[in-house]
């Protein structure tokens, strides 16, 4: 190999690369197809070129050059996607993160707009930030060492992905750093040192044998290799040697149209293709489905390519120059315009800004937290013992629950667990027995609302979006919406701010009109607060829209077609009840209610499809233990009861005297996970 990118046919070389690995991207966002992301494992392959062109041009023009150049070419780019965003997003009252990751995006900006499609893929553009401001000290490292500090940063990479250290949120953007830059480096040390097609040879075999054996004892979420940082390493080194030892295909690839298009402003492709993709997969005619829509989404994604790079390019690649041309003032406003008028109230009112794409597998995370709920080695170490054809170990079970009542302090504790198929197991510990004994589901009677309120969009009665007005009660935040409310984005006082509020007595009305007398604690659709309160407000609408009560409702759509026996009450017990909290009801009825709200998705009448996203975790549609963007398992808590139910099938649900939540949340999700494994599920993942 030749060790100057001065060298005939090393740009172009350079620009098949890019253009084979941002087609690639374009491919996995539109279709979801986890296979591809094994066929090209592209961002590697994207950061070794910057780092091969950061290395040139600051050899020919001066580090200072290299960073001016670079950020030149992002950030005009980067701030007019980021203005369209915040304006779509603050129109359609979409949550959005903090503005400072908009201005900088050193961190992941994130917005709820088209259910986080517009920002799920911008992981890409903080860590391209990183590494421009990294970039004159990689290079310096480069210079000095060669090969030995991309190895280095490769070889962490590796160790902090097999640790496991890279599980929360600011280890895993870490940990991107560092793979990210390692794949600069190597980029750099190949235009400095160059490396001969032996060594890449080398590189690419042992890259295929690790990837191999890595993948064997630890497959990736969902089957995506961006989803495990040393898997995406090894892949990504082994498509980049593929790339380099056959340049003269590389250079072919860049000669063809399609190529020089995406090469022209790979950064504008990059940003706009994911709203594109958005779009065709909710605006296609229904009539294509199955197999069929991601592939027509893909079509739809690639030929934008021939309209976004001509309307946008000139963004990317603007000079102080431009502005002197005519056709710069034209673009402008032809932008503002568009922005304009995806602001206005008529076409929110028309499209649907918070819906995710329907049947579309979540776009790749690129930086999915993985967190698996821990589990005893006492659990582990029993089931490698466990005959795959006996019944449930109840006697583990016993062991199980009792071991967690102790740890947790609960003084008394019960669960029921129901296998797929149809084994059930009954255990108590502590001062609890017997079932006879409805449980309080507190906050688990949101999920009865939730469905109600669901059943009344369908009906046509209600829409996500309509302002809740004064309830009949001078409530005093009447622009508050149906949406805003079950998502926790309302801003609503909590009840809890006047604990008078929580004396038996109270009712749901005295709650809410105390609410909207205070100041809301944010603006609506800005942030996520969870808040027992909104789901009180939610219950007077609910009543005032079917003039119907909350208890009736419930009893007759869901208790007495399921055949479930329950108990209902308001201001008691230190709650406000109602919509919010107010339901006993027997836990053999409580698991068979989550298994269909949650894993069948159906209520009485016609299956439901409306969208976990956005709401999982806070408290509308469940807590869960989370593996990257799928779950093991998915319920509800409601402060001593806890229901989930997992993609086995294996339903748990828990009672105590004790409180679940707060400060014994981790030792509640372990209990039910644990059980879970003994009854033979806890294995596969439940996609929300």
């Amino acid at each position: 190999m030749e060790s100057s990118a001065r060298a005939t046919g090393r740009l172009s070389e350079l620009d098949g690369i890019r253009a084979v690995a941002l087609a690639r991207v374009l491919t996995w966002h539109a279709t979801g197809w986890a296979w591809t992301t094994w066929l090209v494992s592209a961002v590697p392959a994207m950061f070794a070129v910057t780092g091969t062109l950061m290395a040139r041009t600051a050899r020919e023009h001066g580090v200072r050059t290299m960073v001016r150049r670079r950020l030149v070419r992002f950030y005009p780019a980067w701030l007019v996607y980021a203005a369209v965003v915040l304006v779509v997003s603050r129109q359609s009252s979409s949550a959005t993160g903090p503005i400072i990751n908009f201005l900088v995006p050193l961190r992941t900006p994130t917005s709820e707009v088209a259910g986080e499609w517009f920002t799920s893929a911008l992981w890409y553009v903080s860590s391209y930030l990183w590494v421009i401001a990294l970039s004159p000290v990689l290079l310096w490292l480069v210079t000095r060492w060669g090969y030995v500090p991309a190895a280095s940063m490769a070889a962490t990479t590796l160790w902090l992905s097999w640790q496991g250290l890279d599980a929360d949120g600011t280890w895993w953007k870490t940990t991107d750093i560092i793979l990210y830059c390692a794949c600069t480096a190597a980029g750099m040390a190949w235009e400095t040192r160059g490396t001969s097609a032996r060594a890449l040879t080398r590189m690419l075999v042992a890259a295929a044998l690790a990837s191999v054996g890595w993948a064997l004892l630890r497959w990736p979420v969902d089957g995506v290799v961006n989803n495990d940082h040393g898997l995406h390493l090894l892949v990504g080194a082994g498509w980049t040697a593929v790339f380099l030892l056959v340049p003269r295909l590389t250079r072919r690839v860049a000669m063809n149209a399609a190529s020089r298009l995406l090469n022209r402003a790979s950064l504008t492709v990059y940003l706009w293709h994911p709203a594109v993709a958005w779009s065709a997969w909710r605006f296609l005619p229904a009539t294509i489905d199955g197999a069929v829509r991601p592939l027509a989404v893909l079509v739809v994604t690639a030929l934008s390519v021939t309209v976004v790079v001509p309307g946008l390019a000139w963004i990317e690649t603007f000079r102080p120059g431009h502005l002197r041309r005519p056709m710069t003032a034209v673009r402008t406003s032809a932008l503002l315009a568009a922005t304009a008028v995806l602001a206005l109230p008529a076409v929110q009112r028309r499209v649907d800004f918070h819906a995710s794409a329907l049947d579309q597998p979540l776009p790749p995370s690129a930086a999915p937290v993985i967190a698996p709920v821990p589990v005893d080695k006492s659990v582990t170490d029993f089931l490698e013992t466990l005959p795959p054809d006996g019944g449930l170990p109840t006697d583990e079970m016993q062991r199980v629950l009792e071991r967690h009542d102790a740890k947790a302090g609960l003084g008394g504790l019960r669960a029921v667990v129901i296998t797929g198929d149809g084994r059930t197991w009954t255990g108590f510990a502590g001062g609890m027995d017997g079932l006879a004994t409805k449980s309080a589901v507190g906050s688990i009677t949101k999920t009865f609302t939730t469905s109600l309120i669901m059943e009344e969009i369908a009906a046509g009665t209600m829409g996500l979006d309509d302002e809740i007005g004064d309830l009949g009660i001078g409530f005093g935040h009447p622009g508050l919406t149906v949406r805003q409310l079950l998502t926790h984005t309302s801003g609503i006082a909590k009840i809890t701010e006047n604990r008078a509020l929580l004396d038996d007595g109270t009712t749901p009305q005295e709650a809410v009109s105390w609410a909207g007398r205070r100041p809301l604690a944010f603006k609506p659709g800005s942030r996520v607060s969870y808040s027992t309160t909104g789901f009180a407000v939610l219950g007077l609408h609910l009543e005032k829209v079917t003039g119907r009560t909350f208890e009736d409702l419930v009893t007759e759509r869901i208790a007495i077609p399921y055949g479930y026996e329950l108990e209902f009450f308001r201001g008691r017990y230190r709650s406000i009840g109602f919509a919010t909290g107010g339901i006993f009801m027997r836990m053999n009825d409580l698991a068979d209610w989550i298994r269909r709200y949650v894993r069948d998705r159906s209520v009485p009448g016609a299956p439901w499809n409306w969208d976990f996203r956005g709401t999982t975790g806070i408290g509308v549609h469940g807590y869960c233990p989370c593996e990257g963007k799928s779950f093991t398992a998915l319920g509800h808590m409601g402060g001593r009861t806890f229901a989930t139910v997992d993609a086995d099938g294996t339903v748990v649900v828990l009672d105590s005297v004790g409180i679940l939540v707060n400060e014994n949340y981790g030792s509640t999700q372990s209990l039910a996970q644990e059980l879970r494994l003994l009854a033979g599920g806890g294995q596969s993942r439940l996609r929300p």
